[in-house]
């Protein structure tokens, strides 16, 4: 069995990125730092789109299942509590 965890140098984890578009600006930056917070749109770029990506993966799946469950036991996905 392979390492509970996986290990990704900065450059392997960037290209993660993919195609994630980097839709924020300069100005859209300094608005969301907080004060002790620097973040450089080179850092969000590749370190957060990746971040991004990977829980937006996590989230369609988790929706795609909870789907199929409800079509298994034959309820629809609005009624779900």
């Amino acid at each position: 069995m392979g390492a509970p965890y996986l290990d990704f140098d900065r450059t392997a984890w960037a290209a993660l990125r993919a195609a994630t578009p980097l839709t924020l600006s300069e100005a859209d930056l300094a608005e969301l730092q907080g004060l002790n917070e620097r973040v450089s749109l080179a850092e969000v770029e590749t370190i957060y789109l990746p971040v991004s990506r990977l829980l937006n993966l996590h989230v369609a799946a988790t929706q795609t299942l909870h789907r199929a469950s409800d079509t298994f036991l034959g309820r629809s996905s609005h009624t779900r509590t």
